[in-house]
């Protein structure tokens, strides 16, 4: 299943921001800046549920190419560094960055860090996908791939992807669509 979530940020708040207070108070990790409620997030997650979370707001490690960004939640799970970079690639080439996975990030556009981010939530096959804004830096034809391979994800059995976006094009791969505005959730409604 694949839920698209369209979000309205609380007054006074960036989309982040809103997703960040989100976020929080389902993991009980509590923000006291951007990057530590990311990777605080991330890390509680992998820890305790193995979901990942692709962020609007490209986290990626600056000192490591695309593939070794990739790997990641492989090598946090004991994954051998060489499966975990065959794994890596063939995600990398799914969300069409073939060639580009000894870049690193400050070589990469805004868009093709925000795939090698969706790829690194992809790599580990896991049950439930959490994007954040993941067409947000991609430009329409990107963006119709990235979220035809999110839907095709979720279409396998015992797979859910959950996006959170403004972009309202991302409703023809949804199954599910709510709205929500200033924390109140206002519709919530199977795609026909």
């Amino acid at each position: 299943m694949l839920s698209a979530v369209l979000v309205e940020p609380a007054e006074g708040f960036t989309a982040a921001e809103t997703a960040a207070r989100i976020n929080a108070s389902v993991t009980g990790v509590r923000a006291w800046t951007e990057d530590q409620f990311y990777w605080d997030t991330i890390k509680w997650y992998f820890k305790n549920t193995g979901i990942p979370i692709s962020f609007g707001t490209t986290i990626l490690l600056g000192f490591i190419v695309g593939i070794e960004n990739a790997s990641v939640p492989l090598l946090l799970n004991g994954v051998s560094r060489s499966r975990a970079g065959r794994a890596a690639g063939t995600m990398l080439d799914l969300v069409g960055l073939a060639g580009r996975g000894k870049d690193y990030p400050r070589q990469l556009s805004g868009g093709q860090q925000q795939r090698v981010a969706i790829a690194r939530a992809m790599v580990h096959d896991p049950r439930l996908i959490i994007c954040d804004e993941p067409t947000s830096a991609l430009d329409k034809t990107t963006g119709h791939q990235v979220m035809e391979l999110l839907q095709a994800i979720a279409r396998k059995p015992d797979r859910s992807v959950i996006v959170v976006t403004h972009d309202p094009r991302v409703h023809e791969f949804a199954d599910r669509t709510a709205e929500m505005e200033d924390g109140r959730v206002l519709s919530n409604q199977a795609v026909a």
